[in-house]
């Protein structure tokens, strides 16, 4: 029979379960909420130490990149987070050029001098013309070594170790935007649709262009400066080289693993906060592949001319290979392949168990005399 006492009693008990329902319903949100704060929770003192440009680098430059990135440090964007991989933009989205961006508008190219050769001046022009309130800088190989040397000067035996010259520019690429963030695009990237179009909507701090034979690869990134998916990636460096040294057997292997699209795409996997970066998505940004001899946009944002600079023989025949017989060929072929040398293997095996069968004259000992010795002889 219900009493006042025994709901007195019970009151306590009742209040127990409404905290943990409510705790419950309300923790998809906490974690939303943890995500988000993680994103944009970048260190504002390092404004006060940001990396000197190199020498070679004018004094307005100097100017311009340090008002750009205390810009986008006032900017508090928040990133809605997913557990799962998200693209960067999609084709709908649009912001105004005046919206406040995290990204600092900076491009970032690297080439041997700051004049770019014949054949990817037009592709480094159209960054100019698409983004006229963008500043873009040229890196040569003098600037790297100056900005490892002044301010990473633990890298320096590492980047000097690297056997090819790609492998250098695709190291230092990390740090420039580990120092002060910005857009990278190799020189072969063209720019299609301006920058101030789309930047402020980037659904995470760090974007990673997500090319036709798809992972993650390093001719085309987005990133809020010093993010910490930098720093991690800069510090796998060294001991990535040891690995590959002691695996790498061409050229091309050596490249795409040690600091390439291989390495890049590692990181992005096994960074612990993976949900910070997104997806430059192919449509958007890489509508063609490297086997693709006519590219149609097709709408996109920019586009992968795929210039092949830093290839040798290895690349050239994994190319084409891979340009010009297809996966289902290759699996024939491999079949084929494993098929004749089983048949093979079979024969010689049948051969040599017909050869000493038991009673074959192969097997008749005959006694020799030598020295006044005996020995057998087959």
């Amino acid at each position: 029979m219900f009493s006042l006492s025994s709901a007195k009693s019970s009151f306590p008990f009742l209040m127990k379960n409404l905290v943990i329902l409510f705790l419950f319903l309300s923790l998809p949100l906490l974690q939303s909420t943890l995500a988000t704060t993680s994103a944009n929770n970048r260190d504002d003192n390092q404004l006060s130490t940001l990396p000197a440009l190199p020498s070679s680098f004018s004094t307005e430059d100097r100017k311009e990149v340090q008002e750009r990135v205390e810009r986008s440090f006032s900017c508090k964007q928040q990133y809605v987070l997913t557990e799962k991989r998200q693209a960067c933009f999609t084709a709908s989205t649009r912001s105004n050029s005046d919206d406040c961006s995290p990204i600092p508008k900076i491009i970032h190219q690297t080439w041997k001098e700051k004049t770019p050769r014949e054949e990817d001046r037009a592709a480094h022009q159209s960054w100019i013309d698409k983004n006229p309130g963008w500043h873009l800088l040229v890196w040569t190989d003098e600037d790297t070594q100056e900005l490892l040397t002044t301010h990473y000067p633990w890298m320096l035996d590492t980047y000097n170790s690297y056997p090819y010259i790609i492998e250098r520019a695709d190291a230092v690429r990390y740090f420039i935007l580990m120092a002060y963030g910005g857009v990278y695009a190799d020189m072969d990237y063209e720019c299609v649709e301006p920058l101030d179009n789309y930047i402020t909507t980037m659904s995470a701090p760090v974007g990673l262009i997500t090319p036709a034979n798809g992972g993650f690869s390093n001719s085309l990134m987005f990133s809020v400066a010093n993010h910490s998916f930098w720093d991690y990636v800069t510090k796998s460096m060294p001991e990535t080289l040891t690995e590959v040294n002691a695996a790498a057997s061409t050229k091309h292997q050596h490249v795409v693993e040690a600091t390439g699209p291989h390495f890049i795409n590692n990181r992005g996997g096994s960074f612990p906060n993976s949900n910070e970066i997104c997806a430059l998505t192919k449509q958007l940004f890489s509508p063609c592949g490297h086997c693709d001899r006519v590219c149609e946009c097709n709408g996109c944002w920019a586009i992968h001319h795929y210039a092949k600079s830093w290839n040798d023989w290895s690349t050239a025949a994994l190319n084409l290979v891979d340009c010009n017989i297809g996966r289902q060929e290759i699996i024939f072929f491999l079949g084929i392949g494993i098929l004749c040398f089983g048949f093979v293997a079979f024969w010689r095996y049948s051969k040599r168990r017909r050869t000493f069968r038991l009673g074959s004259p192969s097997l008749v000992r005959t006694m020799k005399r030598e020295n006044g010795t005996a020995s057998w002889s087959v």
